[in-house]
């Protein structure tokens, strides 16, 4: 047989191939994993095929120099698509009983998704964050205090809100304070709480997670990293991703347009909003959305005090204006951490003078303390702001999260932040 032959052969053949595995993609997406493992495996052999075609002719070196480089390409592109088809034919595990078995005891319907609490917090517990509470109170607090004047004007007393921003920053104790605040149980679960290996076990959690509201109405259901749960979907999604997105949509929408889960009122948290479907945050959905950015200065000072009160040996005299005013760019997390390691240097000076069998000396920790501790701490958001602002961009969202990029600009240009 003539190069000119083999190629055309080879290329009959990739062009097969192209189409099987098109075929396994979509067999893929809509969960028929035997099919999708079948047309993966023809596609890969029938791309090695091609592959070792191309090469025959190529060795024999009798045809054209000018489609030299176009049969190079051809025989990388076919090696390469034979190893894809290859790994995505091994990755599927093909449907039997004992899966399906295996499906149905992971799933039971008296387990419970959500965790039920009462919070004994309120805002009057939360320092600055005063357009974030007015937000709350506005959206939330006022039509489940107020239901009857709500009801007189039509309107239902649900409400959705998004909170997102850098991770450490006070989101799940905003949203605790805010069900203290409704004097309303709080219905807490993360996304991990809900996602299963198992085929249809997710849409199943979903449903069950909004008929525990639905039964401990009025309510929040507090929704914590919820970009796991409801990541974008595309021409690439699998079909079970979709199938997720989709029930929790659903679910989502009932708590307005159904009577059974009026006063459910939906917070979520995430931080990674560029990872949710667009979907999400239409209108009538989480239309609301609120950025909570790093403490500011009079949160900066509530979070130190609110992590030194209470606790035995700590001096009257902290100067909390000194140290909020050396954490900007903090989280309340990095600053509960300066906390609880400021405690170290009176530990470490009672323990010595034990070993050089002295009377243990107790004292309080200082203002001095902590500032030690500062000089050896950085804030931990530098690295996931530079990283948001190049999500934000790639994902074309800067506008959608404008509060967001507006905070990453000023963190990122500051020169309080080390």
């Amino acid at each position: 047989m003539s190069s000119s032959s083999e190629i055309a052969g080879a290329k009959a053949k990739a062009s097969v191939a192209d189409e099987r595995f098109k075929e396994a993609k979509n067999y893929e997406k809509s969960g028929n994993v035997e099919k999708s493992q079948e047309a993966y495996t023809i596609a890969k052999n029938l791309y090695k095929s091609s592959a070792e075609m191309y090469i025959k002719a190529y060795e024999s070196k009798d045809f054209d120099g000018s489609i030299k480089s176009d049969v190079e390409s051809r025989i990388e592109y076919c090696i390469s698509r034979a190893k894809n088809s290859n790994i995505r034919a091994n990755n599927l595990k093909p449907r039997d009983t004992k899966y399906e078995l295996e499906v149905k005891s992971s799933y039971n319907e008296n387990d419970k998704i959500c965790q039920i609490e009462k919070p004994l917090i309120n805002f009057s517990n939360v320092g600055g964050m005063n357009r974030e509470k007015e937000i709350i109170e506005e959206k939330i607090i006022r039509p489940m205090k107020y239901k009857d004047v709500f009801v007189k004007y039509g309107k239902k007393s649900g409400g959705k809100i998004l909170g997102y921003g850098a991770p450490g920053c006070g989101k799940t104790y905003l949203f605790k304070a805010a069900a203290g605040e409704s004097r309303v149980p709080l219905l807490s679960v993360k996304a991990a709480d809900i996602l299963s290996e198992y085929v249809g076990v997710t849409p199943k959690n979903i449903r069950k997670m909004f008929k525990e509201a639905h039964d401990n109405a009025p309510c929040i259901l507090f929704i914590d990293e919820i970009d796991g749960l409801t990541k974008k979907v595309d021409g690439e999604s699998k079909g079970y991703e979709v199938n997720q997105i989709n029930q929790f949509l659903t679910e989502l929408d009932s708590t307005t347009s159904s009577d059974k889960l009026e006063g459910v009122l939906v917070l979520a948290a995430t931080n990674r909003p560029w990872a949710i479907d667009s979907r999400l945050i239409r209108n009538g959905r989480f239309d609301k959305k609120i950025h909570i950015a790093p403490p500011d200065y009079e949160a900066r000072i509530e979070v130190f005090k609110s992590q030194l009160k209470n606790r035995p040996f700590v001096s009257e005299n902290i100067d909390y204006e000194t140290l909020a005013k050396k954490t900007t760019g903090y989280s309340c997390a990095d600053i509960m951490n300066v906390c609880e390691e400021s405690f170290d240097y009176p530990i470490s000076e009672a323990i010595n003078s034990i070993k050089n069998k002295k009377q243990p000396k107790y004292r309080e920790i200082n203002t001095d303390d902590l500032l030690k501790t500062l000089d050896d701490s950085t804030p931990s958001l530098l690295s996931w702001m530079i990283d948001a602002e190049v999500e934000l961009g790639s994902s074309n969202q800067k506008n959608i999260y404008n509060d967001l990029y507006k905070t990453i600009k000023k963190f990122t240009l500051t020169d309080d932040v080390k």
